[in-house]
């Protein structure tokens, strides 16, 4: 961006786009320190960033962070942002909670948040894989 002939590396200024100021603040203290503080309240904005800006030791800290906090009430949310920013690991693990969890996940609201598609291909892969492991068993 800044070394391969692009508009940005001509300029003195360069204004960065939908970041969060607190969370670009946290980036680059945490490119010198290796620490941040990450909390309910920045998560979200942070593991955007990071995300967004590549600083994936820290976009891993807040998905850790999401991970451990993960509950009925918040694991569709937690699984669609995942989705939009492309973190793997946290879509899987939220799949696993809501299908380990589905009777009483469908009991809240934001269960028809999730969408048909998401639904039909994820609970058919993990019934196909039960009947996998139970033949395979039996």
């Amino acid at each position: 961006m800044f070394t391969l002939g692009m508009l940005e590396a001509d300029k003195r200024r360069i204004e960065i786009q939908d970041i969060n100021r607190n969370s670009l603040k946290t980036i680059i203290e945490f490119a010198y320190t290796a620490k941040a503080i990450i909390t309910t309240e920045n998560v979200q904005h942070l593991l955007f960033a990071s995300t967004v800006l590549q600083t994936e030791d820290l976009a891993e800290a807040c998905s850790s962070f999401l991970r451990q906090h993960l509950s009925l009430t918040n694991c569709t949310e937690i699984r669609q942002y995942a989705e939009l920013l492309n973190r793997k690991s946290l879509i899987d693990l939220a799949d696993e909670f809501i299908r380990d969890h589905f009777l009483e996940i469908i009991q809240i609201e934001d269960f028809y948040k999730i969408s048909y598609k998401h639904l039909k291909v994820r609970l058919f892969l993990f019934w196909i894989k039960k009947m996998f492991l139970f033949r395979t068993l039996f």
